[in-house]
């Protein structure tokens, strides 16, 4: 059985070629607001994520042209001569080459406890054609009680992603508790929709770790860590990760629109009342855009997560996604494929995002 997995967010090229960009973050994006301060700390240079583009055109690696933006919750990000942002949050820097942000600042407080999104907006210039491209990820902001936790996962040396055959990466997960103190827990790792974990173990002076091979994924995986606290076994947060495969030919294209009829303008969407998210979804390669051969019968499926990074569990359906399979303990979702052209059909509506707090995450999974 191959699987391969990719979510909402995470906007694909409009036009319909076959250029691939991708934020991928140095260090976990989750921080919570406790009320007197943010978990983690993100004024500590040690703890300061830095996100940067990944772009592929096909299977090979490409630079964008100089002409680039990075917006803040869709408002672009003001930088002064010393690279920092006239709001003091980021600061603009490159990682192995490519355009990077580091967020240099908390961005939780009491007024902003829900998801934020960071944009790169660039063209590429294939011969003398310039085509445009956005990607977007996701800073989960989360508020904190007194005597609450939250997990986080991170990636040892910041590699998150596969680049070449047979390469592992090694993921490790923190518990921190309100004051901002790592507590002791173990941890269970599950890859896309695993129905059976794997205990972390120590490697390279990391507890809670777990680590990925580049035959265990497809594409993109969802990582999912459990953390039980080792003072009581009470299992108080659960992580979320990503993980890209770039050496991969199979690639998962997600494409919406405002409308069925006008899908294709890529894949994170921004609802007004009144309005739906039309969604496509089908399995190609990185060169060739069309249904991958062996892929034309994939089944479809998607993990729908709340604005506070929680499975939705509640047994209704969303927009025309249906309510979760009966019996599947990680309440995946079913989504219709076309006989017709091979490719998974859907559509969220606005007062379904409006109920999960205004922010909703889709984790889809096709499967052959």
């Amino acid at each position: 059985m191959s699987t391969v997995s990719n979510r909402f967010y995470i906007t694909a090229l409009q036009d319909g070629t076959t250029l691939h960009g991708n934020l991928v973050s140095k260090g976990g994006l989750t921080q919570a607001w406790t009320g007197s301060g943010c978990v983690p700390d993100w004024t500590v240079a040690a703890n300061q994520p830095v996100i940067y583009l990944t772009l592929l055109s096909g299977a090979t690696a490409v630079t964008p042209s100089s002409d680039f933006t990075w917006e803040y919750n869709g408002v672009e990000i003001v930088f002064g001569a010393d690279n920092k942002s006239t709001d003091g949050l980021f600061q603009k820097t490159t990682e192995s080459g490519m355009p990077a942000l580091k967020i240099i600042n908390n961005l939780a407080d009491a007024e902003n406890t829900d998801v934020d999104t960071i944009t790169f907006r660039g063209t590429y210039v294939d011969g003398s054609v310039p085509i445009a491209f956005a990607s977007s990820i996701q800073v989960r902001i989360t508020s904190m009680p007194a005597n609450g936790y939250l997990g986080v996962i991170d990636f040892i040396g910041g590699v998150s992603n596969i680049t070449e055959k047979g390469q592992t990466i090694t993921a490790y997960g923190t518990l921190y508790n309100a004051s901002g103190t790592s507590v002791a827990a173990t941890t269970m790792w599950y890859l896309n929709d695993a129905s059976t974990g794997t205990a972390g173990t120590t490697i390279s002076g990391k507890t809670n770790a777990y680590i990925i091979s580049e035959g265990d994924i497809t594409d993109h995986a969802t990582l999912r860590c459990v953390f039980t606290l080792t003072e009581d076994g009470s299992q108080p947060a659960t992580a979320y990760a990503f993980v890209d495969d770039m050496q991969d030919p199979e690639f998962m294209y997600i494409q919406t629109g405002t409308s069925a009829s006008s899908v294709g303008n890529g894949n994170a969407a921004s609802l007004r009342k009144g309005q739906d998210a039309h969604f496509k979804v089908w399995v190609g390669t990185r060169e060739n855009a069309a249904v991958a051969a062996g892929w034309e019968n994939a089944t479809y499926k998607v993990q729908v997560l709340n604005a506070a990074g929680e499975v939705y569990q509640a047994n209704t359906a969303i927009g025309s996604i249906s309510a979760p399979i009966a019996g599947d303990p990680n309440y995946y979702r079913n989504i219709t494929k076309s006989a017709s052209d091979n490719k998974a059909s859907f559509y969220v509506d606005y007062n379904s995002v409006q109920t999960l707090g205004n922010n909703l995450t889709g984790i889809i999974i096709a499967t052959v």
